[in-house]
């Protein structure tokens, strides 16, 4: 507890007495489980912005809020060094998810912006799993995903997902949107499951977030 309030005072650049107040409202909401480890405690407190200064009520929407922020972190600082933002926040988040969906379902380790010999097995290239492709995103957001803080490069050419339980998260959305969409509930089953019909262990945290994500989309509708 004392790591944690520590990292919240130096990250957030608060004094203790604020750090303190920020785990006590993680706890009121039931998110003390994000407390415990530094990559989803960096989500929580990407979810506490200036913009949003109320503590999330939920998980879910931690996770919302705190990915909001990484893509809108990115295309400020595109705007800035470019002078202009070609894509919006909601179509590089749309393109991540496709990308965090490819790989969690295939099991691939990184995605590569060109193709090289120097990549090992297991690297999805780009321009390669676009090609040919429909209903997916463009080459452009794909590229700008990887780009956001989303993303981690690993120093070689290549670019993984920053927190795996984000990774789950974005993939998750992705797949619900393309469910309503009319992807048959049957395929995506198929890909997550085992033979035993239970789901596979790496899939999991993936399974998990389809579920709130559906559930979600379905209290829009009922609400619409």
């Amino acid at each position: 507890e004392a790591q944690t309030i520590e990292f919240i005072s130096r990250y957030m650049r608060w004094d203790e007495t604020q750090a303190r107040s920020l785990v006590r409202s993680a706890q009121e909401h039931d998110l003390e489980g994000l407390l415990d480890n530094p990559q989803t405690l960096h989500m929580l407190l990407k979810s506490v912005t200036q913009d949003q200064p109320q503590f999330p009520t939920s998980k879910l929407e931690t996770y919302q809020r705190a990915c909001a922020t990484l893509v809108q972190e990115h295309n400020e600082a595109h705007m800035a060094a470019s002078g202009h933002v070609l894509l919006t926040d909601a179509q590089v988040l749309h393109a991540a998810g496709y990308l965090c969906a490819v790989m969690l379902l295939s099991g691939s380790a990184s995605i590569a912006k060109q193709p090289s010999q120097q990549h090992p097995a297991g690297v999805l290239v780009l321009r390669t799993l676009l090609a040919n492709q429909p209903n997916t995103p463009t080459l452009g957001a794909c590229q700008e995903a990887v780009q956001t803080k989303l993303f981690a490069g690993t120093g070689s050419g290549r670019f993984v997902p920053r927190h795996r339980t984000v990774a789950e998260y974005l993939a998750a959305n992705y797949v619900s949107e393309r469910i309503q969409a009319g992807l048959p509930l049957t395929r995506v089953l198929a890909l997550v499951q085992g033979e035993d019909g239970g789901v596979v262990p790496a899939l999991r945290g993936l399974h998990a977030w389809l579920a709130v994500a559906a559930g979600a989309q379905v209290r829009e509708n009922l609400i619409a």
